[in-house]
């Protein structure tokens, strides 16, 4: 099992540092070899260097050398399709023969803990995870595509997690929604648009007028939830509404106890 400590902890050096570091300790190593003469002696005043024929080395992480890997996001409104299209491009990848790992958020408990499920009743295995670095941790070294469902729900190291994954040749599929219900951007969805490669964002149709959905509408008792609740809150038909622009609703608890004095 790969060992990589991507978590971005105070004073923890970074993937990207310690592959640096590694690269530095080389040149090291060879600019004293062209200061030393045969046997490692001190090299004579006006003795010329010998031509050095090593290849250069390339410092990766081991992982498919040579391999350009990239990352794909699938964002969008609740019942859009997001898992649907995360497993499909799963499928597509096992026929291809790809090693592949499959990962979802251990907040994600609508299906099981450990299957990712379509509203449309597709269904797929899938291990849970509940930070970027318990991702990395589970990330095998033959692997070559990771997907991750629910990635909204992950930290922010996931950001630095997928690149780090990308850079070693491996295709990462990531899918989540993109906004909470407030209508604002969800955790780190946004960071993660901004970094990948192919970006997919998928719509729902309104509930309320049939045009195309952009929005999380949250209820409670049948009614729009107020801004003031929890940002992360799992659900499914019972507690969400895929709605427009114009038809979602999210009414300040403030607000509607004063109109209640009025």
């Amino acid at each position: 099992m790969l060992q990589v400590q991507q978590c971005c902890f105070p004073g923890e050096p970074r993937i990207t540092d310690r592959l640096n570091g590694v690269g530095s300790q080389h040149g090291a190593m060879a600019a004293r070899g062209r200061r030393s003469g045969p046997n490692g002696r001190p090299r004579a005043a006006g003795e010329t260097a010998p031509l050095d024929t090593t290849p250069p080395v390339t410092v990766r992480s081991g992982m498919h050398e040579g391999v350009a890997g990239w990352i794909e996001v699938i964002s969008g409104v609740m019942f859009s399709g997001k898992s649907e299209e995360l497993m499909r491009r799963v499928r597509r990848a096992v026929l291809a023969r790809k090693r592949v790992q499959v990962f979802k958020s251990s907040l994600d408990n609508r299906y099981g803990i450990d299957a990712i499920a379509s509203h449309d009743g597709g269904r797929i295995q899938a291990e849970p995870i509940q930070s970027a670095l318990e991702l990395m941790e589970k990330v095998r070294p033959d692997t070559e595509v990771v997907a991750v469902d629910e990635v909204q729900f992950l930290d922010d190291d996931i950001v630095d997690a997928a690149n780090a994954l990308a850079d070693r040749g491996v295709r990462v599929i990531l899918a989540g929604t993109d906004m909470d219900f407030r209508g604002r951007p969800f955790g780190p969805i946004p960071a993660l648009l901004a970094i990948a490669e192919k970006v997919d964002k998928l719509h729902a149709i309104c509930v309320r007028c049939g045009e195309l959905a952009t929005r999380n509408q949250r209820l409670i008792n049948g009614k729009p939830a107020p801004a003031e609740g929890p940002t992360i809150q799992v659900g499914g038909l019972e507690s969400y509404e895929a709605r427009c622009r114009r038809c979602h609703e999210v009414p300040s608890e403030a607000h509607a106890q004063t109109s209640l004095l009025e």
